[in-house]
């Protein structure tokens, strides 16, 4: 049987956790022939989006993940770790280089992110 999960969403942890959750518990199912994920995300935190990746490399059976709109920044070598994918006629890959610095006016998120999780805006010193 033909399984296909929808992941509409940002790569962060609980959706990250979630779609994992997901596609281990449809493979664990003993009619679980094919699993198809349509796929969707506009990027978010890099250690989830290397993990994905990592994760769909190590599943026991291939999944197909299926690009369904806007695959951007670190879900596309999230999408990449898939070993059968695909791509609706409107699906768009949206690439950025990874240039940002520790600027004064560097966005809060990011500085959080590039300096590891467990810190939070109250750590930051925003003088």
């Amino acid at each position: 049987m033909e399984h296909r999960i929808v992941f509409n969403g940002a790569i962060y942890e609980t959706q990250t956790n979630a779609l994992r959750n997901l596609i281990a518990n449809v493979l664990a199912r003993p009619d679980a022939a094919k699993v198809v994920v349509a796929f969707n995300s506009e990027g978010g935190n890099t250690d989830q989006g290397h993990s994905l990746y990592t994760f769909f490399r190590s599943l026991p059976r291939p999944i197909e993940l299926h690009a369904t709109g806007h695959v951007g920044s670190i879900a596309i070598p999230a999408f990449l770790g898939a070993p059968i994918r695909s791509a609706s006629t409107f699906a768009r890959f949206f690439f950025h280089g990874y240039d940002w610095t520790f600027a004064p006016n560097q966005n809060r998120s990011r500085i959080e992110e590039g300096l590891g999780s467990g810190l939070t805006s109250a750590h930051l010193d925003t003088n």
